[in-house]
């Protein structure tokens, strides 16, 4: 079942916990709740029946049952869970998810999206994302153990953070994302330190991955190597920072750990056929 989430929509979370089910359960009873439930098991198992159906829980593994839907459960031996239930814009549907890719502009402009609606499977198992979503988990806990009106707030944001990883995750099945996650780690660890110095090593170790293997997949995905990787977006940043922020061309360059302002322009002109100073002394 896939569904869809309506984030221009409000969003709030009514109920939150951690609950521990043995040996039956609610097998015989079918419920159909108010509001859509969100469970993330992490430890044993379960059986949901959802609609008709059959759907098998496991550590990792998280579902969503919209408002409205017959539900029941059993497992076992036992099931140990957190749940959400909430309010928001979400219903199943039939749409098939479109994920369109924004170009790469010169600029600090963040791509518009066409819409605010997302799409992600009612089941979801989340793998490499678990840890992800365990930190999302402890910072609800937080939230709800204060009670103030922002961290209520805070609470409701972290459940829509959920939301959306899980669309990411179904955007990934999809086959819309070009690499797979391993490199989406690769490219944040080089956004992140990118006026640092960077060697391919540093950035392959970070990511838990060979020196050779990180290399490969650079080749494999981007047709060059991690090193004209990382000097290209440092160049692209140089843009940015020409276009948005009072620098000169020396003190970007230094910046961005050029070794001197001509190295740093002779690269900058290969790259976009026009030296900085063209783009800097706009009119």
């Amino acid at each position: 079942m896939l569904l869809k989430l309506d984030l221009a929509k409000p969003l709030g979370c009514d109920m939150f916990g951690r609950m521990m089910q043995r040996n039956g359960w609610n097998r015989k009873y079918t419920h159909t709740n108010k509001n859509h439930l969100l469970v993330f098991v992490i430890s044993g198992s379960a059986i949901f029946h959802v609609d008709g159906e059959r759907i098998s829980l496991s550590v990792g593994d998280m579902l969503v049952i919209p408002a409205g839907i017959p539900y029941n459960a059993n497992t076992d031996c036992s099931c140990e869970y957190y749940f959400f239930r909430f309010c928001a814009a979400l219903a199943p549907t039939q749409d098939k998810p479109e994920y369109p890719v924004p170009g790469r502009s010169i600029s600090f402009t963040v791509s518009g999206v066409p819409h605010r609606t997302v799409v992600f499977s009612a089941k979801t198992s989340l793998q490499d994302d678990y840890q992800k979503l365990y930190q999302s988990i402890i910072a609800c806990l937080e939230f709800n153990s204060g009670g103030t009106f922002s961290q209520r707030l805070a609470l409701d944001l972290e459940l829509s953070k959920i939301l959306l990883l899980l669309a990411q995750i179904e955007e990934r099945k999809t086959n819309a994302a070009p690499y797979p996650l391993i490199i989406e780690q690769m490219l944040a660890y080089i956004r992140k330190h990118l006026t640092e110095p960077l060697i391919t090593s540093d950035v392959c170790r970070n990511c838990g991955i060979s020196a050779s293997y990180g290399a490969r997949l650079f080749r494999k995905y981007f047709g060059m190597t991690i090193t004209s990787y990382i000097a290209s977006e440092k160049l692209y940043y140089a843009c940015e920072l020409m276009n948005s922020t009072g620098m000169n061309i020396s003190q970007i360059a230094a910046y961005l750990g050029f070794c001197d302002v001509y190295y740093f322009s002779k690269c900058f002109k290969k790259k976009f056929g026009k030296a900085p100073t063209k783009l800097f002394f706009r009119e």
